[in-house]
């Protein structure tokens, strides 16, 4: 077992939140993917966005989009920053259906305009202008 072999706490948290995420234990998972992050040392890890990413889905699925919503945000930050040719941009679009969720259509929409603008040029977006429009109508 990776615990008794002095493996990484972090890692090992993580795993036991992904674990419970395909159980659908989201509140497991949460408190897994806080553990994870509290093993963090002050500085800032690609596993960091990943466990970001994992802890804001756990919070959504349990409807606590509020708590979720800044996890989205640092997910993309976390990845962003590490200048990927091709960024994922699925937080930075999972918050902005989040705020819909929540009726705060237009930061939804300026959430999409964020979105559009960093991936200018990047041939993998999948945010469209539809996308957009349809906020900025519901604003």
């Amino acid at each position: 077992m990776a615990a008794t072999a002095g493996e990484d706490e972090k890692l090992i948290a993580r795993g036991k939140g992904i674990a419970y995420m395909g159980l659908i234990q989201y509140e497991e998972a949460e408190q897994s993917f806080l553990k994870a992050l509290q093993q963090s040392n002050g500085l800032i890890e690609a596993m960091d966005y990943d466990i970001n990413y994992y802890l804001a889905t756990a919070y959504y699925k349990q409807g606590k989009y509020e708590e979720a919503l800044p996890h989205f945000q640092q997910a993309f930050y976390y990845m962003y920053r590490e200048g990927k040719e091709e960024p994922n941009a699925m937080p930075l679009g999972n918050a902005a259906h989040t705020y819909e969720l929540m009726g705060e259509y237009k930061e939804a929409a300026e959430v999409y305009v964020q979105l559009m603008e960093t991936l200018e040029g990047h041939k993998n977006s999948y945010v469209t202008n539809r996308d957009i429009s349809c906020n900025y109508a519901r604003s």
